[in-house]
Formats: structure tokens, sequence, C-alpha cells
């Protein structure tokens, strides 16, 4: 008797503007001390955000580098140019080498962006609640207490479609580390960043895979580890159940081949993984998403934990692959299972900039996530009840664009 598991998966890649660093002693800071919210005084500011947003917002003015600078940043534009009054956004296109942008504000708002939040003004205040309101659309909810390290990694990960100064650099423009920026958020939020000696993973009655650390004082703490992408270890991982109650541990891996910024090896990261949760034991099958550019990367890993995990599933390249099977251990593999998204684009964006960049090396604009009929892709996968391994394994195609196809032991 087997079980039939399909997984669709898929990636976007979105680009946006991306802010300047200032020379070294070109700058003054002119703190304001005195004046109203037209006139961009940092103090009409004051009791908008709680401690903990507060301590978010001042982070990401960090890695924007306005903080500090005009009236503390409320009156700065990209490339570290600066307006006198706040009434409205400034709309002001400036160049610094081959990039152009309108950004401007403590959180570098693109004017579109600011304007597409419908605030009355760009008064200090008036940004507080703009950045409030990104924040919140990115999916970023912020608890009473400090955010833990992993909460602080997937919220920068959301977070850095925003803006483009944070970690893992998705428009290639990240000044900061993660550390480096955890350690400022824990200096304005109150937590604590303890030096690590030791650490473990175990997965927990609740499904959630749990990372144990022994902290510098010899104290034990736990955090869960989310499915979504932590920038710092490359691994999200979590268990549930599926219809027939069967255990399904489900891990995601990042890759480091032509991968920005360099992430912990995954050979042995998912080695503590799957120790966590061995496949037989706390686990009826054991599905590994391999999120990896080199395809070389990827068939190696997969060989690594073959007889050890269900399904290797690559992603990150977007294209659907035609090399799926079973590898000589039970493991099925698949290089790239393909996007979910219009076809008719570049890789799910829409054509007119990807295109525009590749002709004259000059970004226009943001990419625009492309509108035509979508495609799903995926691929269908049958595992043993007995031995948790594979049986059978085939793509899956329905939409417009691409040849359709449906695994033939699921007709």
């Amino acid at each position: 008797m087997t079980n039939s598991l399909v997984m669709v998966l898929s990636c976007a890649l979105i680009f946006g503007a991306c802010g300047a660093s200032p020379e070294v002693g070109a700058l003054e800071p002119e703190l304001s001390a005195s004046g109203s919210g037209s006139a961009c005084a940092p103090e009409t500011a004051a009791g908008v955000a709680t401690r903990v947003e507060r301590a978010l917002l001042d982070t990401i003015a960090f890695t924007e580098g306005t903080r500090g600078y005009g009236k503390d940043g409320y009156n700065v534009t990209f490339a570290y140019h600066y307006f006198d009054r706040c009434d409205d956004h400034p709309n002001q296109k400036i160049c610094s080498g081959k990039l152009c942008s309108t950004a401007a504000g403590r959180y570098q708002f693109l004017y579109k962006t600011y304007v597409g939040l419908k605030l009355p003004n760009f008064w200090p205040e008036q940004q507080e609640l703009g950045a409030l309101e990104l924040i919140s659309r990115r999916g970023v909810e912020l608890p009473d207490a400090p955010l833990s390290a992993t909460q602080f990694a997937n919220a920068l990960d959301r977070l850095s479609y925003e803006w483009s100064s944070l970690p893992p650099g998705r428009y290639g423009t990240p000044r900061r580390t993660l550390s480096e920026i955890r350690a400022e958020y824990c200096r304005l939020a109150g937590c604590t960043a303890k030096s690590l000696r030791e650490e473990f993973l175990t997965l927990e009655d609740n499904g959630l895979l749990y990372r144990y650390s022994l902290d510098s004082l010899g104290d034990l703490t736990g955090d869960a580890v989310s499915s979504e992408w932590e920038t710092a270890t490359s691994m999200g991982a979590g268990a549930d159940y599926d219809e027939d109650g069967a255990r399904v541990f489900v891990a995601n891996i990042m890759g480091r081949v032509f991968m920005t910024p360099e992430l912990d090896d995954p050979f042995p990261t998912v080695e503590a993984v799957l120790a966590a949760a061995p496949l037989g034991e706390q686990a009826d099958a054991v599905v590994v998403d391999f999120h990896a550019e080199a395809t070389s990367e990827k068939m190696c890993f997969a060989h690594f934990v073959d007889g050890r995990a269900s399904l290797v599933v690559g992603t990150h390249t977007h294209q659907p692959t035609a090399d799926h099977q079973i590898l000589n251990g039970g493991t099925a593999y698949i290089s790239d299972a393909g996007m979910c998204g219009d076809y008719d684009s570049s890789l799910g964006m829409d054509k007119e900039e990807p295109l525009n960049r590749f002709l004259s090396k000059v970004p226009k604009g943001r990419f625009e996530a492309a509108s035509g009929p979508a495609t799903i892709c995926g691929v269908g996968v049958e595992i043993s009840d007995r031995s948790g391994l594979a049986e059978r394994i085939a793509p899956l195609r329905l939409g417009p664009r691409l040849e359709e196809t449906v695994p033939s032991f699921w007709r």
C-alpha cells in the first residue's frame, strides 16, 4: 500500500531600488530640536510606535543608513541629499553612478510605494505609520516582547523584499551582516544576544523542530525552527500529519554554490536534520526541499541523503527539469520542480524590465510579477507505507503555457 504525495513549490525574485553609502566625512548629522511635522521635526513621531515596533523601525533606519543624518533621516533622500519640508514625498529622482531612485525619508520610501499607502503627508509620524504598514503587509507580526533570534531572522527575510539593505540581499546591496543587525536590534529592544557554545536539534511532540543551545552561562534555551527560510542557518523544518495519520517531516535546506550570502554547509546541516527525525522512526515520510542554484550541488546532495529521505525536490531556478528518478537507495529526486506562475515571462516577472537590464545594464524600475495565466508545476510521488521510500515519481504541470502532464498513477 502506498501514500501519494504532491509537492508544488515555487520561488520568485523581485528587485528594487537600493541606497548608496555616504563618503567618509561628507555628512554632518543635523538633528532638529524643535519644529513641526511639515518641517520634518523628528519629535513629531514620538509615541507612534510601541517599544518593540520602535526597535525594529530604528533597526531598519540603521541598515538603510538614514538614522542620525539630517533630521534623523526623515528628510534624507537616496544618495544622501536633503529636503527642507515634509508636506509631501519629494519625488526627486536622484542618481548615484548607474543607480537612480526616488527613495526618500527615514525608511527610503519609493514615491510610487508611498503614494500607494495613501497617507496625508510626509511628516515623520506618517513615515512611521507607513513603515509599520509595509511591515504588516509583508506578514511580519510584532509580539509584545523582543523578537527571538528565529523570529528576527524570518522577519528580516520577509522585509528584505521591501528594504534592499536587509539580508539576504535580494537586490545585491546589503551593507551589514545578520549578526550585526541582530546585535543592534537587541541593543534597542533589550533582548540578550548570547554567545553559543553548543547547539542540537530535536523534533518535539508539537511537530516543530527545535534548536536547543547551551549559552555561555550554561543555560539551556530552545527556539522553534520555523518553516520560513532562516538566513543564519540555511535551514527550516517541521512535521505534520497527512489525512491518513502518517507523520510527514518537511525540511528546507539552502545550497551554497553561486548563492549569496554564503550560508552554512548544507551537508552537515541536513545530517543534523535527518538525525532529529529519522525516516521510519519519528517520520513516516521525509521530504527535503533543496533550494539551490547549481544542478551538480543538488544531485550530490540527493545522493548524500539517498535512502534516508523519501523525496529530494530541487527549487530556485524556476524551470521544471526532466530528470525525475528514484535513486539507488530509494529516494525520489528531481533537480527542479519548476515555478507556479506565468511562464510567458522572465522567471515569473514581467519581461520588460528584465530585458531592459540585459540590454542597457541600467535598471528603470522594479521587477513586476507577470499577470498572465498561471501554470502550476510540481511533482507527484508515491511513498511506501512500509519503508517510507519512494516507489514512483512523475512531474505535474497544469496550465496553458507548458505541455500539461499528470502522474499516471493518480488516474
